[in-house]
């Protein structure tokens, strides 16, 4: 196998406050790019003249595209990748700061192992002043070494089931996976760029996480995406829970079904989808559950059924504890 390509593929919009920064340390990597490409979404800042002057100082190719209408994060990042011509790409956001060995470590990984498409890594938090805040985005996303395990195991979609674990600005991966994967899905709200290639290489099996932090990764109040802590749902009483119209509970639920179809529907489309069936089998529990029927009686026999399948159990939060899976049975069928 032939020494790979590598594409930076970055997207701008008013960007420069940190631009500089990120820029330089592109220039910084112990393997540089073969080409960096931006599309930048409409700024009216001097993020334009930045990138002219970049342009102008640096060994690999520039290529900036000037978005004439705004497309939005996901879309402009869609046509960033799809104008990248190297084997292997890289997502960049314009806020951050790479450490000196990403691309070596990132591109090295995938050409000593062929069978994964998708790779990504850690990052260590850091403020608007680059000022580490102790904490890194695996601590955030919750993919600890249990998580990490079950994932080199072969159990990423399980992983996967319980959020999003992958971000963009810390991954490296095939062009074949980006050919696959286009166009991105615009209609699931929680799915942007970063999350369906995400996917995609995990129905595929073919994502591998390495623990390295290799990005410094901005939280500032200005980004758009950043580092946000879980939120929790509001915790309801015992007596609430039984005063509430029944909708109330079945809300979430259905809410996450909806999205969780449609994001089956568009995956059941892509290639070599073998991991996809943990997804289905989640989107049957999630149907069943919300889709009970008002009487109590009646709901006990498929909620039993589901527990005895361990279906409560498989799809529990990672965190719950193991009387989780049991007061969600019971929650189903006397609430």
């Amino acid at each position: 196998m032939g020494k790979p390509t590598i594409s930076v593929a970055m997207c701008t919009y008013n960007g420069e406050r940190y631009l500089v920064e990120q820029l330089n340390s592109l220039l910084t990597q112990t393997v540089l790019p073969n080409e960096l490409v931006i599309c930048d979404d409409g700024s009216t800042d001097g993020t334009l003249e930045i990138l002219e002057n970049f342009q102008k100082n640096v060994l690999f190719e520039v290529i900036v595209h000037k978005n004439e209408t705004s497309l939005g994060t996901t879309k402009n990042f869609e046509k960033a990748i799809s104008a990248c011509s190297g084997s292997i790409i890289f997502l960049c956001d314009q806020d951050d700061v790479w450490l000196p060995t990403k691309i070596e470590v990132l591109a090295g990984y995938l050409k000593q192992n062929p069978q994964v498409e998708m790779v990504f890594s850690d990052a260590k938090l850091v403020d608007e002043k680059l000022t580490e805040l102790n904490q890194t985005q695996w601590q955030i996303v919750r993919l600890h070494q249990f998580q990490q395990q079950k994932w080199q195991d072969g159990r990423a979609i399980n992983i996967m089931l319980g959020g999003n674990r992958v971000t963009g600005c810390t991954a490296a991966f095939r062009s074949e996976l980006a050919e696959i994967s286009l166009p991105f899905p615009t209609d699931i709200p929680e799915v942007i760029h970063d999350t369906w290639l995400a996917w995609v290489a995990t129905v595929r099996q073919s994502i591998m996480p390495l623990d390295k932090a290799l990005t410094l990764y901005r939280q500032h109040t200005a980004q758009q995406v950043g580092s946000k802590p879980r939120v929790l749902p509001p915790k309801v009483g015992f007596k609430e829970r039984f005063l509430r119209p029944r909708i109330q509970k079945l809300a979430p639920i259905i809410k996450e079904r909806e999205e969780l179809q449609k994001l089956y529907l568009r995956l059941s489309g892509i290639e070599k989808n073998k991991g996809l069936e943990a997804l289905k089998n989640k989107l049957d529990f999630l149907t069943m559950r919300s889709q009970l029927s008002p009487n109590r009686l009646m709901r006990f026999f498929p909620a039993l059924w589901s527990f005895i399948k361990g279906d409560y159990r498989r799809f529990k939060d990672q965190e719950a504890d193991w009387k989780a899976p049991f007061l969600a049975f019971v929650g189903d069928v006397l609430e």
